[in-house]
């Protein structure tokens, strides 16, 4: 991770991607810009980390290890997208690695300078909720369809791309 130190970067960021509306707090005055380069982790498995990031540039991987040390790609991300805030907002190891596929280019927020002042903000909060509602959605409409045949599958796979 690569702290980058443009204020004017940062501020259009924020407003091309409407971030200021994810919270009530002033989030150029709490956020700063940070890069990675393509195969660097974000946030790796069973360590909290620092910083919460709404990714605004490049392409991230959700992934885990199965128990044969395969790895199993649960998603990919792409701007505008937040991370590490299902765990590490709440200081918990997280259950999954986030790496960087691309260059990416997020904006940061200290977890350790501000984590109780975004727990504490119910706007973002409420935000907070409906992007992991989504998420538990998605799952469970996962795990419902992987208990559908094989031919089924294929055939949903092929329509929908």
């Amino acid at each position: 991770m690569k702290k980058i130190s443009d204020g004017s970067s940062l501020n259009k960021y924020i407003q091309t991607f409407n971030l200021q509306s994810y919270l009530s707090h002033d989030l150029s005055t709490i956020s700063t810009l940070v890069s990675f380069e393509k195969d660097e982790h974000l946030i790796t498995i069973d360590t909290p980390s620092d910083y919460l990031y709404f990714l605004v540039k490049g392409t991230v991987r959700v992934y885990s290890y199965s128990s044969d040390t395969q790895n199993i790609v649960i998603s990919r991300s792409q701007p505008v997208a937040i991370l590490g805030e299902a765990s590490s907002l709440w200081n918990m190891p997280p259950k999954g690695n986030v790496k960087a596929e691309t260059s990416c280019i997020c904006v940061g927020i200290s977890l350790k300078k501000y984590r109780e002042l975004l727990q504490n903000d119910v706007l973002f909060l409420q935000n907070i909720c409906q992007i992991l509602s989504y998420r538990l959605n998605n799952g469970i409409t996962l795990a419902t369809s992987l208990t559908e045949p094989v031919e089924t599958r294929l055939a949903r796979f092929i329509l929908d791309n």
